[in-house]
C-alpha cells in the first residue's frame, strides 16, 4: 500500500505508531516486506486495536508509558493546555495496517509532588484508543528517568534521584495513577465564568500563581495581567527596586557623595558624629569626625581646598540626601559654582553609593573593636582606621584596584600595616626624665596618624597616646582581651586590664586631629571648632617627632598629652596643642544617647605650624 505524503520534521513514530511516508512498507506482525499486517498469516483473530489490551480495561485509568513511541499520543483534547489544528497531509498506521488522521498537535503538564513535568508535542489522535506516553521523550523533555519493576514503576529526578511520580502494572501493562494522569489534571470548570471573576474568587493572587493555576486547572481562558483589578495596587504594590547604574565618573571630583553618621551612642575623643566624602570615580573616602552637625559646612570648605589643591581640577558635582546638615551648604554650593544634586525624599537607594560606604566602615570598625576587646568609647580611632585600611583594599568595582592605587597610581604599602589594638612598646626614651627609665613602655596601638609616617600608641600606665616611628609589635597579644587578669603592666600583655582603658572626654581635643584626611601630601589639617585642649607639660626636646616651630611662634608643641584622671573615666588625646591661659572647661556627659545642646563655641587655640603628611 502506498502512501502519498511527506514527512513532518519534528514527528517521528516508531514502534507501534509509524508515519506512512515512504513507498515501503513493512508488516508490522511478522516483520515481512512481502505484504501488509492486515493480510499477515500470522495475524490474530483478535479485534482491531491500538496495542494489546483486554477489552475490560476502563480507558479512564491513565495514561501508558510506551518504551516504543516517539511522541505522546492522546485521543481527546480534554488533556491539552495549549493546542493548534494540524494541517500536515502525515497519518498514523496502526498494527492493523489503518491509517488514523492526526486531527491537533498541542502541550500539556503532568503534576508532580515538587514540580510540573512537560509534556510536549502531543498528537491528538482522535480514533486512538488510549494515552501513550513516550518514554524517551518524556526523560528528554523533563530531565528525569524511570524504573520499572514487575507490579510498578517510578520516575526520578536525574541530579536528585527523588521519587516525582509512579504508577502501577494493571493487566499485564504500566500505568500512570489516575490522580496523576494528564487527563486528571484539568478541572472540569463552567467556561462562562471570565478570567477576571476567578482573580476576584481567589483573592487576587499574583500573575504567577493565577497563570499556574489557570495552565493546571483549564478555568477556560488564558490569564492575561492587564486584567488584574486596580485594587491589587492599592493594596499589594511594593517599592520597585532600582537596578544597578552602570553610569560612573570619568575623572576624579567629577562627582563627590556625602552623607553623615550619628549620633553615636557615646562620645570618642570629644566627637559624636562623622561625615565621609566618597568620589565616585575612584571610591576613595575621606572621613571627617564632627562635634556637631552643623560643623559639616566648615568641613567641606576644608575638604574642599585639600582635595582641589592636591588634585588640580574642581569639585563639579556634590550628591547629598537633603539632609538639615546639607540644607546649609546649598547656598555655598550655589556661589562657587558646585552642583548639588539631591536624592528623592525616602529614596536611599539613589544615596547607594556613600550608604554601602557607611556600612563597610561600621562593620569594619565594630569588627576591630570586637577583637581587641576595646569599648564603644573607641570607635573614632577604630572607624578612622577602617577608612584607612577600605582604600588600600583590591575592590571588584576598580577591576581588582584599590581606590588608593586608582587615584594616587601606586600601590598601597602593606608592610607598614599592624594590627589594631594589639600590644605595642613605642620607643619613648627622649620623653624620659632619667636615663634610668625604661626605653619602651607597654602601650595599645590605636591605628595610624594621619600627619606623621608613624602610629598612635596609648600608655596603659599614664594614659597618655603617643605618634611613634620606631614601635615593637606584638600583634598576637591583646592586653585589653585579659579582663580579669591583674593591672600590672610588665611585659607580658596578659596582666593588662581593659580598666585602665580611659573614656573619652571633650576636654581632650587638638586641632590638627579632628580632619582624619587620608595620607595626602598636605602641609596642614584645617582648624574646626571644638574645646580647648587640655595639655601637659612638654616632654624633652630632643624628641625625634616634635614639629618644627615657627619663628613667630613660642610656645611648645606636644606630641604626648598627659590625661588626668577626674571623677569619671578620661580620655586620651591625640595630638599636640599648645598650653592654655585659663583652666579647660568641663567635660561634656559621656552617658547620653542625643545630641548634645550647641554651647558656644570656645575660641581655638593658636594656629600651630604642623609637620608635612607622609602616605607609607
Amino acid at each position: 500500500m502506498e502512501f502519498k505524503g511527506g514527512f513532518a520534521k519534528d514527528l517521528e513514530i516508531d514502534f507501534r505508531w509509524h508515519l506512512c511516508a515512504s513507498s515501503k512498507q513493512r508488516c508490522f506482525v511478522c516483520e515481512s516486506t512481502m505484504h501488509l499486517a492486515n493480510s499477515c498469516p500470522h495475524r490474530s483473530s483478535n479485534p482491531q486495536a491500538n496495542y494489546t489490551v483486554p477489552r475490560y480495561i476502563d480507558s479512564s485509568q491513565g495514561s501508558v508509558p510506551d518504551t516504543g513511541a516517539s511522541h505522546h499520543i492522546a485521543p481527546d483534547l480534554a488533556s491539552f493546555n495549549t493546542s493548534e489544528p494540524y494541517n500536515g497531509s502525515d497519518r498514523l498506521q496502526v498494527a492493523s495496517g489503518k491509517l488514523l488522521n492526526i486531527a491537533h498537535i498541542g502541550t500539556s503538564v503532568l503534576n508532580s509532588s515538587s514540580r510540573s513535568l512537560a509534556l510536549n508535542n502531543i498528537l491528538h489522535v482522535p480514533h486512538s484508543k488510549k494515552h501513550l506516553l513516550s518514554v524517551q521523550k518524556f526523560c528528554l523533555d523533563n530531565n528525569v528517568y524511570f524504573e520499572f519493576f514487575p507490579f510498578h514503576f517510578v520516575i526520578k529526578d536525574q541530579v536528585s534521584h527523588r521519587p516525582l511520580l509512579s504508577g502501577t502494572s494493571n493487566h499485564g501493562l504500566y500505568q500512570f495513577h489516575p490522580r496523576s494522569s494528564p487527563s486528571s489534571g484539568c478541572v472540569s470548570l463552567s467556561s462562562r465564568v471570565t478570567m477576571p471573576v476567578w482573580h476576584h474568587r481567589l483573592g487576587h493572587p499574583n500573575d504567577r500563581t493565577m497563570r499556574r493555576i489557570s495552565d493546571s486547572f483549564c478555568l477556560g481562558s488564558k490569564f492575561n495581567s492587564s486584567l488584574s483589578s486596580t485594587s491589587c495596587p492599592m493594596g499589594k504594590l511594593s517599592k520597585i527596586h532600582l537596578p544597578l547604574s552602570n553610569k560612573r565618573s570619568t575623572m576624579p571630583l567629577e562627582l563627590i557623595f556625602s552623607d553623615l553618621w550619628g549620633p553615636a551612642p557615646t562620645l570618642s575623643n570629644g566627637y559624636r558624629y562623622f561625615v565621609i566624602f566618597v568620589d565616585d570615580f575612584c571610591r576613595f573616602v575621606w572621613f571627617y569626625p564632627l562635634v556637631y552637625k552643623s560643623d559639616a559646612l566648615d568641613v567641606f570648605k576644608s575638604f574642599q581646598v585639600l582635595v582641589e589643591r592636591q588634585f588640580e581640577t574642581k569639585i563639579k558635582s556634590v550628591q547629598t540626601d537633603w539632609g538639615g546638615e546639607y540644607r546649609s551648604c546649598n547656598k555655598y554650593f550655589q556661589t562657587v559654582g558646585i552642583h548639588h544634586r539631591v536624592s528623592c525624599p525616602h529614596t536611599h537607594e539613589q544615596m547607594g553609593r556613600v550608604e554601602r560606604r557607611h556600612r563597610h566602615i561600621i562593620d569594619t570598625g565594630l569588627t576591630l573593636l570586637s577583637h581587641a576587646k576595646l569599648d564603644m568609647s573607641y570607635w573614632y580611632y577604630a572607624f578612622e582606621t577602617s577608612v584607612y585600611l577600605i582604600n588600600r583594599l583590591p575592590t571588584p568595582v576598580n577591576q581588582d584596584l584599590s581606590a588608593f592605587e586608582l587615584l594616587f597610581h601606586r600601590f598601597p604599602d602593606y608592610s607598614f600595616l599592624r594590627s589594631f589594638g594589639c600590644l605595642c612598646f613605642p620607643y619613648l626614651r627622649p620623653y624620659n626624665a632619667h636615663k634610668c627609665t625604661f626605653h619602651y613602655v607597654p602601650c595599645i596601638f590605636l591605628g595610624y596618624s594621619p600627619s606623621h609616617n608613624g602610629y598612635r600608641c596609648l600608655d596603659l600606665k599614664s594614659k597618655r597616646l603617643y605618634v611613634v616611628k620606631f614601635v615593637k609589635f606584638f600583634e598576637l597579644d591583646f592586653p585589653c582581651k585579659n579582663s580579669d587578669s591583674s593591672s600590672d603592666t610588665s611585659i607580658s600583655g596578659s596582666n593588662l586590664t581593659s580598666s585602665c582603658l580611659p573614656y573619652v572626654s571633650t576636654s581632650l581635643m587638638a586641632n590638627h586631629d579632628t580632619l582624619a584626611l587620608p595620607r595626602l601630601p598636605l602641609s596642614q589639617a584645617p582648624h574646626i571648632r571644638q574645646p580647648t585642649p587640655r595639655v601637659a607639660p612638654p616632654p624633652n626636646s630632643t624628641s625625634p617627632i616634635a614639629p618644627p616651630l615657627s619663628a613667630t611662634h613660642t610656645p611648645h608643641i606636644n606630641h604626648a598629652v598627659n590625661c588626668p584622671t577626674p571623677s569619671f573615666p578620661a580620655s586620651p588625646s591625640s595630638f599636640p596643642a599648645s598650653q592654655p591661659s585659663s583652666p579647660s572647661p568641663s567635660p561634656l556627659p559621656t552617658t547620653s544617647t542625643n545630641s548634645p545642646t550647641r554651647q558656644p563655641s570656645p575660641s581655638p587655640p593658636p594656629n600651630i605650624p604642623q609637620p608635612p603628611a607622609f602616605i607609607p
